[in-house]
């Protein structure tokens, strides 16, 4: 009984231990053996630097305060191997479970490599980085064993072990041929060609799969060729609850339960001062606009991350695909402050070098934008598209006034059935009408209207009925200029939106600009930028999108982006695009390109794919700009460009039906790039 109580205690040392005692070997006999093998050999030995990195070892001179080796020989009823000087590798100890596979046991992977990599490492047990590449691979997930080459007939039995537990695995796509690697240094970092002595040594193992020579070099460490996969304990979802606190939203979540443990932590005390991972993936995030939990992966920004969403600098990395929190063990929520996009956006700029702030334009823009709704509010400014609501708008000053049919006209004769098919609000009928546009301005109180003065004079009265109770009262015609208040219910309405269904002659009104329309500035070139961004809120939602109005850009160079959007979707690539949008009539400068292509050099420092953008509300570029374009396009400046002929419609290229556009359907930064190079750059 003693003997019992002992191992038990010594498994509950490591927890994984003592999940496989508790669930496979506690009630087993004590003659029974697992499949679980720890495995010893002669520290003199010239391949026990392989075995320690093939099989795993419990170091005996580092003073630890368990004993390891007898957790796992008694808690797992392991095996214990011995292998002799020059002894050979039987092929079973291929078929056990060491210490080395214990730690990847009841983890599940995601991501990495396809199963084609996994194999044989052919190095020397002598040579560093023959040893480094194999640990290395092993590492990113590959199922690698290693085989020396001085050692073959020692280890052959191991390796031919290792194969065919290879040619037996099934593949997940029986379309796909899976095939087993050979992995070698190339010999001088350059050579493509395989060695036919290479190819005659790995002849001798038979395997039902085809053989692949993979050579091993810095170039496969660039991210492209070798794919580390992601290894967890487990997956789960979780509900969160959004509130808001100091001033901006905090998300609340609840981690799921850890069945990963298999006691109670508290009753652990060096497990209460254990840390693991929480790695957060947010589904959505439309209960905190302008906020994200998802950031660009930028590890160079870590620590504003960590302070931005935790408001602690050490608790946050950013991962690839979202977020990681070092939580204790014993934690069960998290509470999470997400990130501004604006500020995110200002503090990229910064690591570049290069100090943002949004500028008067910017904030102007910023604020059209908002006043248009509350939820998705960039979707809402799709009536500028309609070209016939720029005409109107730029038609009279603010001093001005226009009247409904003069506005109807106006909306009307700009190739309106060009628009009719775009939605801008919920509508009963098909097909937009000049009407549904004046309305819609009306709505958002661009325009405000105004009775003519003998119809004020007259003060003629309106039966009406309340929108909210229904009952009806006979109110003053001058009421329908703004807010009116039931008498009944105390419902206020805003009137202005019904005098096309409420007023058979509309002559009695006028229509002038209102609010942040008011000033004849042409909005600060808001409806250019406006109009941009929404192309790329089209073709860029589908990643993770984030703008930024005009922003002050402070550098070695002062100088002004009209617009800043940061796309990000595929791991660790970042695109930028920053520009200058003109009116109709705008005209593009030699000084504008050179600012902005200062701005990008420094963004390109840091990483990140920069773009140049351009846009403008006409239906061409003028032909000195065009010769701007090509320069940058001859410097590999990437541009974007951007006419009315991507931002009116409301698919920026479903019109170029004749057109053979690189990209018909765009998702990146890039293939916009591509199609405008296509459309606009061609050699004539």
């Amino acid at each position: 009984m003693a003997h019992e109580e002992k191992r038990h205690c010594l498994s509950r040392r490591t927890n994984i231990v003592n999940l496989y005692w508790e669930r496979e070997f506690k009630h087993s006999t004590k003659e029974f053996k697992s499949n679980c093998a720890f495995v010893h050999w002669d520290p003199t030995d010239p391949l026990a630097s392989v075995f320690a990195m093939a099989f795993g070892y419990f170091p005996v001179d580092y003073d630890l305060q368990y004993d390891f080796e007898g957790a796992f020989l008694a808690g797992l009823k392991a095996r214990d191997i011995l292998i002799s000087q020059n002894d050979v590798l039987k092929e079973d100890v291929a078929t056990y479970i060491t210490p080395i596979d214990l730690t990847g046991m009841n983890l599940d992977r995601c991501g990495g490599g396809l199963f084609s990599d996994d194999g044989v490492y052919v190095g020397s047990e002598s040579n560093f980085e023959d040893l480094s590449s194999f640990w290395n691979l092993r590492a990113a997930g590959y199922d690698v064993a290693f085989l020396p080459k001085g050692h073959l007939e020692r280890c052959k039995a191991f390796i031919e072990a290792h194969l065919q537990h290879l040619d037996e695995r099934r593949s997940s796509n029986p379309n796909i041929e899976r095939q087993i690697s050979f992995h070698c240094l190339a010999s001088d970092g350059i050579q493509i060609q395989e060695p036919r002595e290479f190819q005659d040594f790995i002849n001798q193992f038979r395997t039902k799969k085809q053989k692949m020579i993979c050579r091993v070099g810095e170039g496969i460490w660039n991210g492209l060729n070798v794919k580390p996969s992601t290894h967890y304990f487990q997956r789960d979802t979780s509900m969160a609850s959004v509130d808001e606190s100091f001033g901006k939203p905090v998300v609340t979540i609840g981690l799921p339960e850890k069945k990963f443990l298999t006691f109670d932590v508290r009753s652990e005390r060096n497990l209460q001062r254990q840390n693991i991972v929480a790695s957060l993936d947010a589904y959505t995030e439309y209960n905190y606009p302008e906020h994200t939990l998802k950031p660009p992966f930028i590890r160079q920004l870590n620590e504003f991350y960590s302070r931005e969403i935790t408001m602690d600098p050490w608790v946050l990395r950013i991962e690839k695909d979202g977020i990681g929190l070092i939580k204790a063990v014993t934690e069960n929520s998290l509470h999470l402050y997400p990130v501004q996009h604006q500020a995110l956006i200002e503090k990229i700029f910064q690591l570049a070098g290069i100090k943002a702030k949004m500028s008067q334009p910017g904030l102007l823009a910023c604020q059209i934008i908002r006043s248009m709704r509350e939820f998705s509010p960039l979707e809402a400014c799709r009536v500028f598209k309609i070209r016939g609501t720029r005409k109107l708008l730029n038609s009279f000053t603010s001093t001005e006034s226009v009247g409904w049919n003069e506005s109807l006209k106006i909306i009307g004769r700009e190739q309106f059935d060009r628009f009719k098919s775009l939605y801008i609000e919920s509508r009963d009928k098909r097909k937009l009408e000049p009407a549904d546009v004046l309305v819609f301005l009306l709505k958002k109180k661009i325009l405000i209207p105004r009775l003519r003065w003998w119809a004020r004079f007259l003060r003629r009265r309106k039966s009406f009925k309340c929108s909210q109770c229904g009952l009806e009262s006979s109110i003053l015609v001058v009421n329908f200029e703004g807010y009116w208040r039931c008498p009944y219910c105390a419902h206020e309405e805003y009137l202005p939106p019904v005098l096309a269904s409420e007023f058979r002659r509309k002559n009695v009104w006028r229509f002038k600009k209102a609010g942040l329309f008011a000033k004849d500035n042409n909005q600060e070139v808001a409806i250019p930028v406006i109009l941009a961004l929404l192309v790329f809120l089209r073709v860029l939602d589908l990643g993770n999108f984030l703008y930024s109005t005009s922003l002050k850009l402070g550098f070695d160079r002062p100088c002004e982006t009209d617009l800043c959007v940061l796309q990000y979707h595929r791991e660790d690539r970042v695109e930028v695009g920053i520009g200058e949008c003109k009116a109709d009539k705008g005209h593009i400068t030699p000084q504008d390109v050179a600012n902005l292509k200062a701005a990008r050099a420094r963004l390109q420092e840091i990483g990140l794919d920069c773009y140049l953008v351009f846009a403008k509300t006409a239906d061409c570029f003028y032909e000195d700009e065009i010769q701007l374009f090509r320069n940058l396009r001859s410097e590999n400046v990437p541009v974007v460009l951007l006419t009315n002929k991507e931002i009116e419609p409301y698919e920026p290229y479903w019109r170029d039906e004749e057109e053979k556009l690189p990209s018909r359907h765009p998702f990146t930064l890039e293939d916009i790039a591509r199609n405008s190079e296509f459309l606009y750059l061609r050699n004539p």
